[in-house]
């Protein structure tokens, strides 16, 4: 897992507030069965997707989420 920050500037409300707005997203790649570079770079992609879709979830409630599940 690698985690990355984000803007977390989707909510109107929030758009005209001066401050430091963050959330990390945590990202999760399988590089089992050694993956060509463009395999890994087209899972990638849908992973990033798929984390800025919920980029608002907080990371905390994410990690114990992950921890559950085995890779």
């Amino acid at each position: 897992m690698v985690c990355t920050p984000v803007a977390c500037r989707n909510r109107n409300d929030l758009k005209p507030l001066i401050g430091y707005f963050v959330n990390l997203m945590l990202l999760q790649s399988d590089l089992s069965g050694e993956p060509s570079f463009e395999s890994l770079l087209q899972q990638v992609r849908q992973v990033v997707a798929g984390a800025f879709a919920h980029q608002d979830l907080p990371v905390q409630q994410l990690i114990s989420e992950f921890k559950g599940v085995k890779a």
